[in-house]
């Protein structure tokens, strides 16, 4: 927990008072320690990510690397699955690891705790219909076991978005280690702030029609 109030301020260009909203509205992750707030800086990044909030160069370096993340071959490998049974939370992602493909020597019943356990820490809705479920911690040791499932649920299920609004559609991403999981993120909120991807999650284009779109928006390489 190496992150006083005082370094959000810098770290997310934001006043004092609005990190003390967030954290008075339980929007932000955050530890009680000796009566003082702490922020872990890789939960506070990934959730600065996800949640779309502005922030200073520094967050910016932590999502680069020397080899760029291809969310299109993270999607190839993670793969796109429709009617995905489950009525709530726990239920349809253990059901979305079940039909994911995953890496020889992979369990897929620790997987699925290790993204419920992250649920329950704080729900990784990002609003707008959509979630990026991870674990804490990477489950890679290579970064080309890496892969991303797109996951259309049978019916919406309440992730407990912060808008209120269940979730049709979401990630589940497994990346080798946190910067490149970062880097992942940032490229799916990317997509999901534009209008055409957003409709194309809506009316649960095929996986042909999702991937050909990427291409044409996110280049291997290039910044989100």
């Amino acid at each position: 927990m190496d992150l006083k109030i005082k370094d959000l301020v810098r770290f997310l260009n934001v006043p004092e008072r609005t990190v003390l909203g967030w954290i008075r509205e339980k929007k932000i992750p955050v530890y009680r320690i000796h009566h003082q707030y702490r922020f872990d800086r890789a939960e506070i990044s990934e959730w600065a990510l996800a949640s779309g909030i502005a922030s200073t160069a520094e967050l910016a370096e932590l999502t680069s690397g020397k080899t760029p993340v291809d969310i299109v071959n993270n999607i190839r490998a993670g793969g796109v699955f429709y009617h995905v049974a489950g009525t709530t939370v726990h239920e349809v992602l253990r059901n979305a690891v079940d039909i994911m493909p995953l890496p020889h020597g992979i369990d897929k019943a620790l997987v699925a705790s290790q993204l419920i356990e992250r649920e329950e820490l704080m729900p990784t809705a990002v609003g707008k219909g959509i979630a990026i479920p991870h674990p804490r911690r990477p489950v890679m040791t290579d970064i080309g076991n890496e892969r991303c499932a797109i996951i259309f649920p049978e019916h919406p299920i309440n992730f407990k978005a912060r808008d209120g609004i269940a979730v049709h559609v979401f990630f589940i991403t497994l990346s080798a280690n946190h910067n490149r999981h970062l880097e992942m993120l940032s490229r799916i909120a990317y997509l999901c702030r534009n209008e055409v991807f957003a409709g194309l999650l809506k009316n649960r284009a095929s996986m042909g029609t999702i991937l050909s779109y990427i291409e044409t928006a996110i280049k291997p390489g290039r910044a989100a």
